[in-house]
């Protein structure tokens, strides 16, 4: 999942923020009011974004949260976009095992730390450094 995709907010969703900013009378340096300046001046939020403002709606208590950012239209939106981009990776992994994959639930960074000697041959010693295919010989692996 790409947490810095830039998903642009709907036209609707948008309107109701300026209005709801226009009648808010709460403490202008609340944590849900810069949220809504800040989108409202970007007309986009990132996913990473996206998913910090649910889980302040879902976990805080505040008035000015649930004067501004409670709104069921704005709440289907979010939860939409984010269940959409997480089948969407979810679909990729079984792709991927469906494929053959030996892994396809292992972060693409993660380095595995052993070498399996059923699938080095030694044809692939051209395609590996000279020193790390001796270490590997001289542990009996071929």
């Amino acid at each position: 999942m790409q947490l810095n995709k830039k998903i642009h907010i709907p036209q609707e969703i948008l309107k109701g923020f300026k209005q709801k900013i226009n009648n808010f009378n709460g403490n202008k340096k609340a944590k849900a009011y810069i949220t809504v300046l800040n989108v409202l001046e970007n007309g986009h939020v990132t996913l990473s974004n996206l998913k910090k403002i649910k889980n302040t709606i879902e976990t805080s208590n505040d008035e000015s949260v649930n004067f501004l950012l409670k709104d069921k239209e704005f709440i289907n939106w979010y939860e939409n976009i984010l269940s959409r981009h997480s089948d969407r990776i979810q679909k990729n992994k079984e792709n991927k095992e469906r494929a053959g994959f030996n892994n396809a639930y292992r972060k693409p960074h993660e380095k595995t730390s052993f070498i399996h000697s059923e699938s080095i041959s030694r044809n692939i010693k051209v395609f590996i450094n000279e020193n790390i295919y001796n270490k590997i010989r001289k542990h009996g692996m071929f």
